[in-house]
């Protein structure tokens, strides 16, 4: 095994981002870092006891003939490796115009997608990019430039929903060595060079001035301080999952008892504060969640107005509600389900034959919910969500197992009389991947997590019944 290699595997194993059976796949450019990370992952796949299933190829229609012979480059090299190669192809301009974000936050969310996609049709436990810890150094220092709370500070995660980053805590340095010593030569993108683009200034300009006059060492204590920041982070969100378990939330508003707010220490009220916005549908500025923590504390008074929302004590319960809000979620009438499924947004209720599925934007994690609702992670799935009948070969991975399985098998298993069975719905998302089999079990990838932020309850009630 290779230096680099073995430098890897102690990544990889202190983050517990893989198990062994895992099945993987690899996000490869055609770069150096991802050229090297699909090499040792492939160098370290007998050792974890995994399998590198197929690189994924993403092009982004955005650098004409050259991005074409990236792909090209990428598929022969997984041949060369013996691995399958999936190409996915998107319009990173076109998405960046119609939803008025950059090119990179587009080209972010159409790789995400993209990822989730793959992984879903190939039954991958797992995809693997290759940010670096340079990368990570990077993202720091933007987010630090832009302002960013502690919480933006703990950087990227080693694995958020499907993606792992098993080179988090591998310079660049030493990606780029491994490649000179196996004699391989990946593909040069000119547009990381691009200086009108923030992150290559800080790559190119801010890093080296920062490694030369203050410390050679810069990124590496970046990193740690990201691996400290997220080792707080991930205590603060444990304690407000207590509290925001208690929530109870209804139209426009939600609600929580006032001494377990104000039993919490001002870092976990402010996370309670941002959960409490999540669900209200309210953009979470810094200002705002300040401002909403301060009021939740009891400054300022037994009611106060923060813009469209108001913040009050009422008969013990700590109330933040939108202007206008009332008792119940907010609903935009029922959706017939047709051939395709009946589309269903927060604030939809879908009908398929005898039953509604209905979703609501919510705080609920960790809260013991009945058997027709459950929590998922608003950020693991792709809107809108849609209800369907089942389908021929319907398969996901269920909450807490080890693999993906049949729809079939769990209605068996679960003994689901035959004439229940093409009417039980089936909610899914943009993507096609299962969410929830209503009534029975949840995606493992959509569950509710110490790190959730955003939350829709999915609830199933017999037609017509109340709301």
């Amino acid at each position: 095994m290779t230096a680099f290699a073995a430098r890897v595997l102690r990544t990889v194993r202190a983050q517990g981002v893989v198990s062994p059976g895992a099945r993987l796949g690899v996000a490869v450019s055609g770069g150096p870092d991802s050229t090297a990370l699909l090499l040792v992952m492939l160098e370290l796949a007998p050792t974890l006891g995994v399998t590198v299933d197929c690189v994924i190829h993403v092009n982004h229609g955005l650098r004409g003939q050259v991005a074409d012979d990236d792909e090209k480059s990428v598929e022969a090299l997984s041949a060369a490796c013996g691995v399958g190669f999936e190409r996915v192809r998107v319009d990173v301009a076109a998405h960046a115009r119609r939803h008025g974000c950059s090119v990179e936050a587009a080209g972010h969310r159409l790789r995400r997608q993209a990822f989730e996609a793959v992984g879903q049709a190939r039954g991958l436990d797992a995809v693997a990019t290759g940010h670096t810890l340079d990368d990570q150094a990077e993202t720091i220092l933007m987010r630090l430039i832009r302002g960013a709370a502690a919480r933006g500070l703990r950087g990227m995660s080693p694995r958020r929903g499907l993606i792992i980053r098993p080179l988090l805590a591998t310079p660049r340095r030493a990606v780029e060595a491994y490649l000179v010593a196996r004699g391989v030569t990946a593909r040069d993108d000119a547009s990381n060079r691009d200086l009108t683009i923030p992150r290559n200034r800080i790559r190119h300009e801010l890093l080296p001035l920062l490694e030369a006059r203050f410390s050679p060492r810069i990124r590496e204590s970046l990193g740690r301080m990201a691996a400290h920041v997220a080792v707080d982070d991930d205590e603060f969100l444990a304690q407000a999952s207590a509290v925001t378990a208690r929530f109870e939330a209804g139209e426009g508003a939600v609600s929580v008892p006032a001494g377990a707010v104000a039993a919490v220490t001002r870092p976990v009220r402010r996370r309670v504060a941002q959960a409490a916005l999540a669900a209200l549908g309210v953009p979470a500025s810094a200002g705002r969640i300040e401002r909403l923590e301060a009021a939740m504390a009891g400054s300022g008074g037994p009611s106060v107005t923060i813009g469209a929302i108001t913040v009050s004590n009422h008969q013990g319960r700590m109330v933040v509600a939108r202007a206008g809000g009332r008792n119940g979620p907010p609903r935009r009438g029922i959706v017939g389900s047709g051939a395709g499924g009946a589309e269903l947004l927060p604030g939809q209720v879908a009908r398929l034959g005898p039953w509604d599925v209905s979703a609501d934007e919510a705080v609920v994690a960790c809260a013991v919910r009945p058997a027709g609702e459950v929590a998922i992670d608003a950020e693991q799935v792709v809107l809108p969500l849609a209800v369907r009948a089942r389908r021929p070969g319907d398969r996901l991975r269920p909450l807490g197992a080890a693999g993906r399985r049949k729809v079939q098998d769990i209605f068996v298993d679960r003994k689901v009389p035959r004439a229940s069975r093409d009417t039980t719905p089936i909610v899914v998302d943009a993507l096609g991947r299962i969410v929830w089999v209503a009534g029975h079990v949840v995606a493992h990838d959509a569950r509710v997590t110490a790190t959730t932020t955003r939350m829709l309850l999915l609830t199933l009630r017999p037609a017509g019944g109340a709301v």
